[in-house]
């Protein structure tokens, strides 16, 4: 066993991480909450205004960010030692 993994260019302890379909949605699904908070929500037509979350929202727009960071740690296994 030893061998092949030697031909292969690694050892037991060195393990690569090949993200599966569930880490990839929690990973994207992350990035596109993540980026929509900038997006423009709300547009008032007879006034001109655009809202985005940050401004629209007081507390859920921190909410929303910390989660989706946080699922964005979690996708990624930890560092090995």
């Amino acid at each position: 066993m030893e061998a092949q993994t030697a031909a292969r260019g690694g050892s037991d302890s060195e393990q690569s991480w090949a993200p599966g379909v569930g880490d990839l949605l929690v990973i994207v699904g992350a990035i596109v909450l993540l980026v929509s908070l900038f997006l423009n929500w709300w547009k008032d037509p007879a006034s001109e205004v655009s809202v985005s979350a940050w401004t629209a929202l007081e507390i859920a727009d921190l909410i929303l960010a910390a989660l989706a960071i946080i699922a964005l740690v979690l996708a990624f296994p930890a560092p090995p030692g």
